[in-house]
């Protein structure tokens, strides 16, 4: 028969729970409450104490099972949608899939963990994210055009197998490469230095004139600004 009740007491360990039924007060013996799943692939939902109730018993009332809990006139959905699945906490966390927008929204008050053991895929159109902080703790690869607009400090090493452009300027107390390293403000090149404009001090390699020419082997004056 289907009775109705209220959850007077519960066993978390084995998903049992007693029920004081509403028609005649007597509370039951330790029921089986109904999941999706409780072999290979396990459920676990434990209900509230007081939360109502429907159980399949047997003619006795000495055995049965705990279907569902049922809203109550006190007690109704939150916010219902016929479009809208959700599953809301009592700290206001919620999980809700919108089939009419087709949305799905996380609303977590704590921390969200996702573990796996290979890989983690994520593909979409635009990738949003509004953080105080965002850590990293891994070799990180980027494949495509990267706009960072803001400071960025680096701790490690740079390796550039491309060519660094800069719209203003790269600081830095020493840089090494292929061919050219800077250490305490002295640059040594083994190939060419090559530039719109090369200034050395105050004299312009492209613009800088000599004076004290004379022909023969003498040699010029130094070069003059």
């Amino acid at each position: 028969m289907l009775r109705f009740g209220q959850i007077s007491e519960i066993d978390v360990s084995k998903c049992y729970a007693r029920v004081k039924f509403f028609d005649d007060g007597i509370v039951s013996a330790p029921l089986q409450i109904v999941v999706m799943g409780a072999l290979s692939t396990k459920f676990f939902h434990i209900f509230d104490i007081n939360e109502q109730v429907a159980c399949l018993m047997d003619e006795n009332s000495e055995d049965g099972v705990i279907l569902g809990a049922v809203f109550s006139d006190g007690v109704n959905p939150d916010g219902g949608n016929k479009d809208v699945v959700r599953v809301k906490f009592p700290d206001g966390s919620s999980i809700e899939y919108n089939r009419d927008s087709h949305e799905y929204n996380i609303d977590v008050k704590g921390k969200i963990n996702i573990e796996a053991e290979t890989e983690i895929n994520l593909t979409a159109e635009t990738v949003n994210v509004t953080a105080s902080n965002v850590n990293i703790e891994s070799a990180t690869q980027i494949t495509g055009a990267t706009e960072i607009v803001g400071n960025v400090t680096v701790t490690g090493n740079i390796t550039a197998s491309g060519t660094v452009t800069a719209s203003t300027a790269i600081s830095t107390p020493s840089l090494s490469g292929p061919g050219v390293t800077m250490s305490g403000g002295n640059l040594v090149a083994t190939g060419n230095i090559t530039g719109a404009d090369v200034v050395a001090g105050t004299v312009n390699l492209e613009t800088h004139i000599h004076g004290g020419v004379s022909t023969g082997s003498g040699n010029t004056a130094p070069p003059t600004p």
